[in-house]
């Protein structure tokens, strides 16, 4: 096969290639594009819901460990108070 015979098939390849071919192809390459692009919006609506939810949990994790730690602070700080004014009595 020679350079001219080569071209000649991928040009006929191309020509009768989905995007070149009749309306029906290019409604179907339109559905499917739709198809593609509502899955794409399903799939980031699912990671900005699922991302969301680890974020506020985090937080609230962050939050509650936080107040805790307050608490335990303020426990010591009581209990090496008690333990000072009992030593200088």
């Amino acid at each position: 096969m020679n350079i001219n015979e080569y071209l000649e098939k991928k040009r006929i390849e191309i020509e009768s290639n989905v995007f070149y071919t009749n309306n029906f192809n290019t409604a179907e390459i339109d559905e499917s594009t739709l198809k593609e692009y509502q899955r794409y919006q399903y799939s980031l609506k699912y990671y900005r819901d699922l991302k969301n939810s680890l974020d506020t949990a985090k937080e609230e994790g962050i939050t509650k460990g936080i107040e805790q730690g307050r608490k335990e602070g303020l426990a010591k700080a009581k209990k090496n108070e008690t333990l000072k004014l009992q030593k200088t009595v």
